[in-house]
């Protein structure tokens, strides 16, 4: 957990003393002072940490002074300087502790009590590693070559990652051939890209800038990459704005099957679960829960995207209607083939 960047700043030793808010950890300087925020430790260890500067209350990780067992060998050679996994020190074990006390705090800040609802075993959903079908990346076209990957902790500084070990085979697939594609061909105003593929799907969709205006040179930037990467990319899209004539080209929608060979849609520009097994399970559940001890259930799902649940649900034996106000994900969601059972109506 060494860092590269604190040798010229005053350390303080401290204890963790639990989670913080999003990815951080609250760490206790010793003797005495304001508790840091700081990524990378581990519940009960006691840590040498660099406070920043021009960022009170927040640290930086030097040093490991006292190891929790909790702590792991990251699984990934970038982990220590990339800011896109915040767990990977965690065993397995630790990090579902972590996940289950974020449950209850979503509970209490709901105005429930976490105790009065009856605990279940958390249950897995396949590989620790390899499941992303969703990921969003950076860039940092001002560097030559180019820099793609994901920001470093705490910063907008783009840490530059050939492989990401979270990616599930087909989307790490279409990454390599786009980073080769970039890394050859910049993009002007290229600020990053979000990429979606789904099992069995002969291509992914691609959407530029996610979080910014369109790149200079869209469409014709969006009509190279379908051209040479066409056998990976089936669509290439950017947000809609006035003056874009076409946001999108290629495919609107991809479509797959999970794991319970339950179908599935994505849309360009639309939200599709990253843990794809995790989706599968959750939708069992949900489908079981909503429908049980029902002679003729009815659903309304509010903000259904491409019909993951809905679908599931209907498949259950229930009259469900989708509600969804983004049109590229309704109509992928009506091309789903026709639940076995029920019916899903949009």
């Amino acid at each position: 957990m060494e860092r590269d960047d604190h040798r010229e700043r005053a350390t303080v030793a401290g204890r963790v003393v639990g989670p913080g808010r999003g990815a951080w950890f609250r760490v206790a300087p010793e003797p005495a002072g304001e508790t840091l925020l700081v990524h990378g430790v581990c519940p009960g260890e006691r840590v040498l940490v660099a406070p920043r500067p021009a960022d009170p209350g927040f640290a930086d990780p030097v040093r490991v002074l006292e190891r929790s067992p909790a702590r792991r060998e990251p699984p990934c050679r970038h982990a220590t300087r990339c800011g896109g996994c915040h767990w990977l020190h965690l065993d397995d074990r630790a990090q579902r502790a972590l996940r289950r006390d974020r449950v209850d705090e979503a509970l209490a800040a709901a105005g429930l009590d976490p105790a009065a609802i009856p605990r279940r075993t958390a249950i897995g959903a396949g590989a620790d590693l390899g499941y992303r079908w969703r990921a969003r990346f950076q860039t940092d076209t001002a560097a030559r070559p180019p820099r793609i990957g994901f920001h470093r902790p705490g910063s907008w500084r783009v840490l530059d990652i050939d492989d990401c070990p979270l990616l599930a085979a087909p989307l790490a697939r279409v990454y390599g051939e786009l980073r080769r594609a970039l890394s050859g061909a910049p993009i002007d105003g290229l600020t990053g890209f979000e990429l979606t593929s789904l099992p069995g799907a002969p291509g992914a969709l691609c959407f530029l800038n996610p979080r910014d205006r369109a790149p200079d040179g869209w469409p014709a930037c969006g009509e190279r990459l379908l051209a040479r990467l066409g056998d990976v990319l089936a669509g290439v899209a950017v947000r809609p704005a006035r003056g874009i004539a076409r946001d999108l080209l290629g495919e609107p929608a991809i479509f797959g099957r999970l794991g319970s060979k339950a179908p599935v849609a994505a849309a360009a520009r639309g939200f599709v679960q990253a843990h794809l097994a995790a989706a599968d399970r959750l939708a069992d559940a949900v489908a079981a829960r909503a429908t049980a001890g029902l002679a003729n259930p009815r659903v309304l799902e509010l903000f259904a995207g491409t019909g993951l649940l809905g679908w599931r649900i209907a498949a259950a034996g229930a009259d469900v209607l989708a509600i969804e106000r983004d049109a590229l994900s309704v109509a992928a969601g009506r091309r789903l083939p026709a639940p076995p059972r029920g019916r899903l109506a949009w």
